[in-house]
């Protein structure tokens, strides 16, 4: 099966996702935002708290998961395009939250190991909070553990990203992908 030529840009909590993305975006690459974070800060423009949100941890990976393909479905296949997170994160959060793991899930989860040409796991920066963010340092590690399993059971080609400076990593992952 043809993989699409997309590439995940993935990490734990505070691994610099977003900065990353928002670079190879200025350097015209096509690119997509975190879902999850989307998500919780539109429900919190509606009054809804942090813990209205997460509390049902299930549901809430559900929405995520929905929300994900819808996004997936609408990407051109042949144009490179970084994708902040994809539905094998879902998988890791699943497990981290220890939530059942619906066979529905498990169906999409392994048909989309086809998606992705690549996943770039960016290493842990400094922990900084925010309102969105509910893990801790260690939490973001262990998330980041459980991420890199999920693609790899999948046999997804995955490339470690260390810590360096903002242009560095984004270089470091262009030359991965050239």
């Amino acid at each position: 099966m043809k993989k699409n030529n997309w590439f995940v840009i993935t990490g734990g909590p505070s691994s610099g996702k977003s900065t990353t993305i928002r670079l190879l975006s200025r350097k015209g690459y096509v690119t997509t935002q975190e879902i999850a974070r989307e998500f919780i800060e539109s429900q919190f423009k509606l009054g809804l708290s942090m813990t209205e949100i997460r509390k049902d941890q299930l549901g809430f990976q559900m929405q995520i998961l929905a929300l994900q393909m819808k996004l997936e479905e609408g990407l051109a296949s042949g144009q490179i395009t970084f994708l902040d997170r994809s539905i094998p994160d879902i998988m890791a959060y699943l497990i981290f939250r220890t939530c059942p793991i619906p066979d529905a899930y498990v169906k999409i989860y392994e048909a989309s190991k086809h998606n992705y040409k690549k996943v770039f796991i960016l290493d842990s920066l400094s922990f900084e909070e925010d309102p969105v963010r509910v893990e801790n340092a260690k939490e973001a590690e262990e998330i980041r553990l459980l991420l890199e399993k999920s693609y790899k059971d999948l046999g997804i080609d995955i490339v470690k990203v260390p810590v360096m400076g903002e242009e560095k990593r984004v270089s470091f992952i262009l030359e991965h992908v050239n």
